[in-house]
């Protein structure tokens, strides 16, 4: 149709629309007044006869027996001996038979953490629960998640905000179990951000100061002997760790290349481990030979770059590490063919990839530090204050989203990457719908 009726015809569908959604949303109430509860009722009915049904197999009976065969927890084996020992005496036993190598892929996995790691079960979820008869690694997400996105966002002004945001969602949401899990993560990572703020000495970027010689005293040493106060001439400074300065710059590159040598080396040992209790001698040469490849290639690095330090000591140690590389490579190939050579070059392309910690973090520090010398160099308070608050702002939703992304995919990507087996086995119990466990 021509342009002026297409436009005619758009505007008369637009005042008609919303009266069309309100009769069609009155019309799902009354059917859902009207049905919902039968078909509700129905339904769980269903699934509870079905489930029923698929339980059948697990049952056994003669004359004279019966037989129950099922999965339960290791840990609820001695209170459920307890109940059948009270209900029926001696007429019923219960025998907890060994589970082998070859169960493994049938087991379902039931996760037992503390309870300041288990909200990070559901963001461990998004791997898949782990295999059983390999590690569970839920702890180490509870720890080095928040740790990530305190060292990238570092600033006592952002994480305080995100403190509190937790806080207020947590108390307006605290009968939604997702938001609770949700905010019980985010809280960990806001107090990290505010604990690397004090660290790094910054409060909406270098706000007042990367000192903040009214909050805390910096840290430095002397001739050895340690200090807090205002650094004398001569002394090293150590706190606040001043992550914008040039001269800083090589020593965060290394904190951040070290913290993932660390991670990558402990995937990799966690991957060995994983082969030996699953018995799949392959995993173990394969991981077992990236590690001594990743090994021999840091030896072979500190023999070079450090030669003169080391003295005579730096041949030997060039060649130790040359041979473990080269070993290395040989076991990774033995395990994994082709994909064990990619996967060891892979590894050191890994601990590489930790420098966003300080890439992402330096660029946000940076852009705060900009953001309050062009509010300053605007002459005015108050024209300052006005141009800073949407632009920190704006900085403070980049902190809150991106470090966030990058702390995640450092821990699944190149830490669990190393080690983690996903399973498809969740421990569900026999039980009614909508209703308490029956067995």
């Amino acid at each position: 149709m021509p342009m002026d009726v297409a436009y005619e015809t758009i505007k008369q569908r637009r005042a008609e629309v919303p009266a069309e959604l309100n009769q069609i949303r009155e019309e799902l109430k009354g059917m859902s007044q009207k049905w919902y509860v039968k078909l509700a009722t129905a339904r769980n009915v269903l699934i509870d006869r079905i489930d029923e049904i698929v339980a059948i197999p697990k049952f056994g009976r003669t004359e004279y027996a019966f037989m129950i065969d099922g999965w339960i927890p290791v840990n609820d084996v001695a209170g459920l001996s307890k109940l059948l020992k009270a209900r029926f005496g001696d007429q019923v036993l219960l025998t907890q038979l060994e589970i082998t190598e070859k169960d493994f892929p049938e087991v379902p996995v039931a996760l037992s953490n503390s309870g300041w790691a288990q909200p990070f079960e559901g963001l461990l979820g998004f791997m898949g629960k782990p295999r059983y008869g390999t590690y569970d690694p839920t702890w180490m997400l509870a720890i080095f998640y928040p740790l990530f996105f305190g060292m990238i966002v570092g600033d006592i002004g952002y994480g305080s905000i995100m403190l509190l945001t937790v806080m207020w969602l947590r108390q307006k949401f605290r009968d939604n179990s997702g938001v609770q899990m949700a905010t019980s993560i985010l809280r960990a990572a806001a107090a990290s951000a505010v604990f690397f703020g004090f660290v790094y000495g910054e409060l909406f970027g270098n706000l007042l100061g990367h000192e903040f010689l009214d909050v805390i005293k910096p840290l430095y040493t002397i001739n050895g002997s340690w200090g807090i106060g205002v650094p004398p001439v001569g002394a090293t400074h150590i706190l606040p760790f001043e992550r914008t300065a040039s001269e800083m710059l090589p020593a965060f590159l290394f904190i951040a290349i070290g913290v993932g040598f660390l991670q990558v080396v402990l995937g990799l040992c966690l991957g060995v481990y994983n082969g030996v209790r699953t018995k799949h001698w392959s995993h173990v040469y394969e991981k077992g030979g990236i590690l001594a490849f990743v090994l021999g290639f840091v030896a072979l690095i500190a023999g070079v770059v450090l030669a003169e330090a080391l003295s005579s000591a730096a041949p030997w140690i060039q060649a130790a590490g040359g041979l473990t590389l080269f070993v290395g490579l040989i076991y990774a190939i033995r395990g994994g063919k082709i994909l064990g050579a990619i996967e060891s070059i892979g590894a050191l392309t890994n601990i590489a990839s930790y420098l966003r910690i300080m890439a992402v973090g330096l660029a946000g520090a940076i852009f705060a530090d900009a953001v309050n010398g062009i509010a300053q160099s605007m002459g005015n308070p108050v024209l300052g204050i006005i141009v800073a608050i949407p632009l920190q702002a704006l900085n403070f939703v980049v902190a809150a989203f991106s470090p966030n992304i990058h702390a995640v995919r450092l821990n699944f990507l190149e830490f669990f990457g190393k080690f983690y087996e996903g399973g498809d086995k969740d421990y569900k119990p026999f039980q009614q719908t909508g209703g308490e466990k029956t067995a």
